[in-house]
């Protein structure tokens, strides 16, 4: 039907039409000859005959004449989008040899990218990878296949997962556990991304089968179980295994009760089941608990490590609960009942010393570690005490009471909270502190004592309660006014124009820090950026002001996932209050109080920052209810796991920050007059 319709004869004015083309054409032609204009026409011309030659040769098969266009794609290209286009257009449908060519072309003016380049040439350019004999292609495939999972409902590109999921290299079946968390987080009921990352909890390599066990915990597939036994992989994989069981069937709790009761599981694995099992709600976990609880008020718990023992008082019976005044209770009643093994001992003892607030109270706990302590740890009838135990003499744990992890301990089990309560922590010179003093005054006391310890803050000399100021500032939204020259003036306004007028740039950082957490300046994301480099500025404090304005850079900077967070020690005074009367009266500073030790650290571990410094409370303010907590009073092998947690726990969630009100004043749930 086509071929005869081409053929039929135009009609009269068609035919009209195109002798009066051509006549014009003719004119033209013979008026430019006449005139002598021909090679002045002619030089018009070429430029865009011969950008159309260019476009042309660039699916050439001549190579020759291909590297010319390609050439001229990259001299062009990067100012001339309409050739961009058409060399991504001549893509499509192209020999490998052009193919390539025309792609290195474009990735070389930085043009390669979906659009211009089409969906089927994109896929064409992974599938080759994928293909490709050398293991670096193929893991910059796995580490980028992530950004295209719109292209999902394509089976080519489908088709590229598993391919690469199976990979024989390990660095890119790793990368692709992570690309498929990625891919879940997008889309958490893609059934086939989920069958891919529990299939990587049976991957040879630890390290795979370890985040793939992870991750699964995280995203709860369909899956009705894990089915290989944690018991009998490496340790590492089967704590993972274990964690991830229960988050995903926590009604299937028979196998960790299995490997908490088996006395040849190393200790660690053991412990890991009674933790995992105190996630459970199921009544066969919970009862299991409270059995081998029972077991520590009779002389049947001799026999059982003095860990396995620490974890059974931190987590048997709580089921999930973190009521640290529960755990101390029964922690007295064993210290009453003389049921405690000198192994048990030591794991309480050392944290005694990271909470000082143990001290605090008239229960069995306080009396026997703070009026007897030498008698308790230290005595004849303590064999277990060694040299090499490492721990502190009672006279160093009893110098720590009203240092800040006291008064922090303190004011985080009191009921209510007074601004008496607070002030150690707001002038600490230690950021962390001052942080938690923040967040528990925001939280404890009125407006009318808000306003008012701000400006007492404010009106301080030295730089920690000045600091402390302009943060509460910013968390709160309120700002002291005090009579100058006859008229009322912000405090906060006036502290920043003092601090430029004097020259002193970390001052003026923190006033414009408490102003931008309220809107009322604006900072550049490079400076942010900056401050949280900045060696004399407290790290943490301007980490907490930017999750106060929702900055994801705050979260993944800290949890190490873009650059790493380095808070040096410097920054922190890790000095005991003897220490620091001592050096004030020798007027000496010290900067970094364990140099000379074995490694010499700078810095400052994320565990040690969330844990021993409790920072973990400032983070769980902001972070949605979801987000691991590590626990405090835990092991430090089980901290770093929880902390670990953590930073898996961002990489499978959008919903980062929590939906509590951060402005302080437009916070239903706050009870005023309290």
């Amino acid at each position: 039907m086509y071929d005869s319709a081409l053929s039929r004869k135009p009609g009269p004015r068609v035919a009209r039409q195109r002798r009066r083309r051509r006549l014009y054409l003719r004119l033209l032609i013979g008026a430019l000859v006449i005139t002598g204009s021909l090679p002045v026409f002619a030089l018009l011309m070429m430029p865009g005959i011969h950008h159309r030659l260019m476009i042309a040769r660039l699916s050439s098969e001549d190579d020759e004449r291909r590297q010319r266009a390609i050439a001229y794609l990259v001299q062009r290209g990067p100012e001339d989008p309409g050739l961009v286009s058409a060399a991504a257009a001549r893509l499509d449908g192209a020999s490998d040899a052009v193919f390539q060519s025309i792609k290195q072309g474009l990735d070389t003016i930085g043009k390669w990218n979906r659009p211009p380049v089409s969906d089927a040439s994109w896929i064409r350019w992974m599938e080759s990878l994928a293909e490709y004999p050398d293991p670096v292609s193929r893991l910059f495939l796995a580490t980028r296949i992530a950004e295209d999972i719109d292209l999902l409902s394509n089976p080519a590109f489908a088709a590229i997962w598993p391919k690469l999921a199976e990979d024989d290299d390990e660095q890119v079946r790793h990368e692709m556990i992570f690309a498929l968390a990625a891919r879940l987080r997008a889309d958490p009921e893609d059934i086939d991304g989920q069958i891919l990352l529990i299939q990587g909890i049976g991957d040879e390599s630890a390290a795979v089968a370890r985040d793939a066990a992870i991750l699964t915990g995280f995203f709860k597939p369909w899956a009705t179980g894990i089915s290989a036994n944690p018991a009998r992989v490496p340790l590492p994989v089967g704590m993972a295994m274990l964690w991830s069981a229960m988050r995903t069937n926590p009604d299937q709790p028979r196998t960790a009760m299995e490997i908490a009761a088996n006395e040849q599981l190393p200790l660690r694995m053991r412990s890991m089941a009674v933790w995992a099992l105190s996630l459970s709600d199921d009544e066969r976990a919970a009862g299991f608990l409270r059995d081998q609880r029972a077991r520590l008020a009779t002389d049947d718990h001799n026999a059982m490590p003095g860990e396995l023992v620490w974890t059974l008082i931190r987590y048997a019976g709580r089921n999930g609960i973190d009521d640290e005044r529960s755990v101390r209770a029964w922690l007295g009643d064993l210290i009453e009942a003389g049921s405690l093994t000198s192994g048990a001992r030591r794991p309480i003892w050392a944290s005694v010393h990271r909470h000082p607030e143990l001290l605090l109270g008239d229960d069995a706990v306080a009396r026997m570690l703070r009026d007897d302590p030498v008698a308790w740890i230290a005595g004849a009838e303590s064999p277990w005490m060694t040299p090499d135990t490492e721990l502190q003499p009672p006279e160093a744990l009893l110098d720590a009471v009203r240092s800040e992890p006291w008064w922090l301990g303190r004011a985080l089990n009191r009921q209510t909270i007074t601004p008496a309560d607070v002030w150690p922590l707001l002038v600490s010179p230690i950021s962390t502190y001052r942080d938690h003093g923040c967040l528990l005054s925001v939280q404890g006391l009125t407006d009318d004592q808000l306003e008012t310890l701000i400006r007492r803050l404010l009106l301080e000399l030295d730089d920690a309660p000045r600091f402390s100021g302009a943060m509460l500032s910013g968390l709160t939204g309120i700002r002291p006014k005090i009579e100058l020259d006859g008229r009322e003036r912000d405090l906060l306004e006036l502290r920043l124009r003092s601090a430029r007028d004097t020259g002193r740039l970390n001052h003026v950082r923190m006033m414009q820090l408490g102003l931008w957490m309220q809107g009322e300046v604006e900072l550049e994301d490079h400076q942010l950026g900056a401050w949280m480099l900045h060696d004399e500025l407290p790290r943490t404090s301007v980490l907490m002001a930017m999750m106060h304005r929702g900055d994801l850079r705050a979260v993944d900077r800290l949890l190490e996932l873009q650059h790493p967070m380095v808070i040096p020690l410097t920054a922190l005074d890790l000095r005991s209050p003897a220490e620091r009367r001592r050096d004030r009266e020798a007027e000496a500073t010290v900067d970094l109080p364990n140099a000379g030790t074995e490694d010499e650290r700078t810095t400052l571990e994320l565990v040690e920052l969330l844990v021993d410094y409790r920072w973990a409370g400032v983070l769980a303010h902001f972070l949605n209810d979801d987000a691991p907590r590590p626990d405090l009073w835990t092991d430090r092998w089980l901290a770093e796991f929880q902390v670990e947690l953590l930073r898996y726990w961002r990489l499978t969630t959008d919903r980062v920050f929590s939906d509590r009100p951060m402005d302080h004043q437009n916070d239903p749930d706050r009870a005023s007059g309290q």
